[in-house]
């Protein structure tokens, strides 16, 4: 069935609306919100009386809301060889039409690319590993990459995403530790790992600490991670029983570090996974601070890769401030856009409701919406009412342990497109949360299953 989307609907959560339950009478008579009777106050005046009762928050030395710990535990990454080799994805791009792409190395006395996996003088264990994981032949940036690293060169590696830049780095990498293996320190809770990967995102580092996984599946390395939003104990205790090779996010490992948890002092690679977003976005100074460590190993005796899908020049010349004698390779067109993806674009004007906004601009959105003149308006839960229009609509789900209880929010949600005038179709692209609490942050949610609905009247 193929539906056309002319009106979108996004809800993205409850946050800063709750106290609109005013609207359909569910306040309790505090700061003017009107009792049980329909109507009450739900603006934002009134939600401003409400908070004058509640106790002032605790403050921080910023002056800013104190955050309560996070004491989430992720599960244990699975020991089963079926479960660790079986997420791999070994072609998830054109790799047929890579060997046609240029590729361009600067720098002094680069080595001769690799032609296979066999060639490369892996040792068996990463080479057993490779060929678990369905890796056929190398993509051009590892026939390049693999042989800098492991010559103990410095590298700045640019291609385009999917080209399998994290096995560039953690084949060589992992290798070169069997090879040349160096005792584990870590000295009174304090570890030393000889590895270090830096990658922005959480999701980024977890998709490289199991990869790392995988390639050094069966050997005696050990891979620890390290990201927010997790607690900091676990972590800790993990990485306090010693790690080769740390993944981490740049605020959880500056934390570590400023514990006492985690020193440079036996580092023999440093590598930056989109090395362009850790200049350029914020993440300079945290950078930096790794880099000018006290207990950093110097420049000249370790390796720093810097890998990204874009290198702009301004980005290059930051990067050069921590590279040694380093090689520059270029897979096709720095900063070019895949040309496996055929880009269209649309302009389309957008509004948003939500608890925050005056209730003239909150009307006038949900006009200008119900009239079609904007084709997409994002809204937290007050949208659950009285909508009567929309061909897409984007839900959230509550936890799933929370399934049978009532969530009147998520009942008006179910039953939003039902309200057309006319019988059409319509699909909802639902969100689900696994979450302790309900109503939780729209960050908190991932997409979980997308389903037709098809709703007349």
């Amino acid at each position: 069935m193929q539906v056309e989307a002319k009106l979108i609907l996004v809800v993205v959560g409850d946050d800063g609306d709750r106290g609109d339950r005013g609207e359909r009478g569910r306040g309790r008579g505090r700061g003017g919100r009107g009792g049980r009777g329909r109507g009450g106050g739900g603006d934002r005046g009134d939600r401003d009386g409400e908070r004058g009762e509640r106790e002032e928050p605790e403050l921080d030395e910023n002056g800013e809301p104190k955050k309560p710990p996070v004491t989430y535990v992720p599960p244990e990454p699975t020991e089963n060889e079926d479960e660790i080799f079986g997420s791999t994805i070994s072609s998830g791009i054109n790799f047929d039409k890579f060997d046609n792409i240029a590729v361009k190395v600067s720098g002094e006395n680069a080595p001769r690319p690799i032609d296979s996996f066999e060639t490369a003088n892996f040792r068996k264990y990463v080479l057993d590993n490779i060929l678990k994981s369905g890796y056929k032949k190398p993509t051009p940036i590892q026939k390049y990459a693999i042989p800098i690293v492991m010559g103990g060169r410095d590298l700045m590696g640019c291609a385009q995403t999917g080209s399998g830049k994290t096995a560039a780095f953690l084949l060589p990498i992992i290798n070169t530790l069997l090879q040349d293996t160096r005792e584990l320190v870590s000295v009174g809770g304090c570890a030393q790992p000889q590895v270090v990967i830096v990658s922005p995102t959480r999701e980024l580092t977890l998709q490289i600490f199991n990869e790392a996984r995988k390639f050094a599946h069966g050997s005696i390395l050990k891979i620890a991670v390290a990201y927010g939003g997790t607690a900091v104990r676990h972590q800790g205790d993990n990485i306090a029983r010693g790690c080769h090779i740390l993944v981490a996010t740049p605020g959880r490992l500056h934390d570590f570090v400023d514990r006492n948890r985690v020193s440079f002092d036996s580092i023999r690679f440093v590598v930056l996974d989109e090395a362009d977003r850790m200049l350029d976005m914020g993440f300079m100074p945290s950078v930096e601070k790794m880099m000018q460590h006290a207990t950093m190993v110097a420049v000249d005796q370790r390796q720093t890769l810097m890998f990204s899908a874009t290198f702009p020049e301004d980005i290059q010349h930051l990067a050069g401030r921590f590279l040694n004698n380093y090689l520059f390779v270029a897979v096709g067109i720095v900063g070019g856009a895949s040309a496996d993806v055929e880009q269209i674009f649309h302009q389309m004007l957008t509004s948003s409701i939500h608890g925050d906004r005056m209730q003239r601009e909150r009307e006038l959105a949900l006009q200008n919406f119900k009239s079609g003149h904007h084709c997409i308006l994002v809204a937290t839960a007050v949208a659950a009412r009285g909508l009567g229009r929309a061909n897409l609509v984007l839900r959230r789900m509550p936890p799933l342990q929370n399934a049978g209880k009532s969530c009147p929010s998520l009942t008006a949600n179910a039953t939003l497109v039902t309200r057309c005038t006319s019988a059409r179709a319509s699909l909802s692209l639902w969100w689900y949360c696994d979450c302790e609490v309900w109503p939780a942050p729209p960050c908190a949610f991932s997409t979980a299953a997308c389903t037709i609905q098809n709703d007349t009247m």
